[in-house]
């Protein structure tokens, strides 16, 4: 599927109205970036200001974006909701700079195909952590922080 120029206009316009790609679902206004989605696990134990609800729909602006799922969170100091889309698709990741490692390593995988790497990647494991590697001659190169 390609993407049309209405399609880029809404990631373009994206800065502009940030209530409708990842938005507070109160209000739609707030552009604190105590507001944004966690960038962390969803580990309990992880002192942070916000509580996973759990996963939506997303919606249609957000599956413009490829998302299969949406995040749903409350912050635990003003009682406000943020959705977190989860996108599959490049352009969006680059255009909204929001993510995980299933977002990045996406975006890395197809960076790497694009650049002509045909000896590429996508590593998913059992702990819900992705990365891509790339086969460089005699010996992977991994985009993994944990590969030490």
């Amino acid at each position: 599927m390609t993407t049309t120029a209405a399609q880029h206009e809404l990631v373009d316009n994206q800065n502009d109205n940030h209530s409708e790609l990842v938005h507070n679902v109160e209000d739609g206004s707030s552009d604190d970036p105590q507001h944004d989605a966690p960038d962390t696990n969803d580990n309990e134990d992880d002192d942070d200001d916000f509580s996973f609800l759990g996963y939506v729909h997303p919606t249609p602006l957000e599956r413009l974006g490829n998302a299969s799922r949406t995040e749903l969170y409350r912050c635990r100091s003003c009682g406000s909701f943020t959705r977190f889309p989860r996108y599959n698709r490049a352009l969006w990741v680059t255009s909204t700079r929001q993510g995980r490692c299933g977002e990045y390593s996406m975006l890395l995988y197809r960076m790497l195909r694009a650049l002509g790497y045909r000896r590429v990647r996508w590593v998913v494991d059992w702990a819900d952590h992705v990365w891509a590697e790339v086969w460089l001659g005699e010996k992977s190169e991994s985009g993994n922080d944990d590969d030490g």
